[in-house]
């Protein structure tokens, strides 16, 4: 029943975010994506259960696949944001070997550090999304930032990774829940896009350090 107030809330946000006062953007983009975020990591508590988070998933899919086609952008962001959250939560509740758990979030972080060096565009400001990047909402109408899809997903694998392998449940996801926040905050100031994954890599990383030792062993 949290998940899904929480989901809820994070959609009636999106949908009434047009009806608040118009504002800088550091200030509904920052505020956007923490709701968004904080949907997702909600959300990931459905792999506990995987058939009901593959339905899930599947629906919401389907859901902001409709809502993409009809124009309604923003609508359609708390959809995408719960099936990246069914996928990573998935992914990482059957994948969690030492080696990957370890390396993975390193991986990802330095690809996603490549390729927005290269011109990729985690956080783009403004613009009309599609399923593959979710809108945040504008205070007054319209998008203040798109997100891409593998920044939802991640986070979903690292907070679901925290929970299953009792690492530091809260601290991992109040980390997770910064570096969204941070990357959005950098990009909007310094006026390029900072890339996420490494923020969330960190956050995965520097709560748990000392948990994760048994892990290195492991593979040893």
């Amino acid at each position: 029943m949290r998940t899904v107030a929480v989901v809820l809330g994070a959609f009636a946000y999106c949908l009434l975010s047009a009806l608040l006062p118009d504002v800088a953007p550091g200030v509904d983009g920052t505020i956007g994506v923490a709701v968004v975020f904080v949907a997702v990591l909600a959300a990931a508590l459905l792999g506990d259960v995987p058939f009901p988070a593959v339905l899930v998933g599947l629906g919401a899919a389907m859901t902001a696949g409709v809502l993409v086609a009809s124009g309604a952008h923003t609508a359609a962001t708390v959809p995408q944001a719960v099936t990246c959250a069914c996928i990573g939560a998935l992914f990482a509740r059957g994948m969690t070997l030492p080696a990957l758990v370890l390396v993975l979030p390193l991986i990802v972080g330095v690809i996603d550090a490549v390729a927005v060096g290269s011109g990729g565009v985690p956080f783009a400001a403004g613009g009309t999304g599609d399923l593959l990047a979710l809108d945040i909402p504008a205070w007054g109408g319209g998008t203040v930032l798109r997100v891409g899809v593998a920044d939802p997903i991640f986070a979903a694998v690292f907070w679901t990774w925290a929970r299953r392998l009792d690492l530091r449940e809260r601290a991992t996801a109040g980390a997770l829940l910064a570096a969204v926040v941070a990357a959005v905050l950098l990009t909007l100031v310094a006026g390029f896009s900072v890339p996420a994954l490494p923020l969330l890599a960190l956050a995965f990383y520097l709560p748990n350090l000392d948990r994760l030792a048994p892990l290195v062993r492991q593979t040893g």
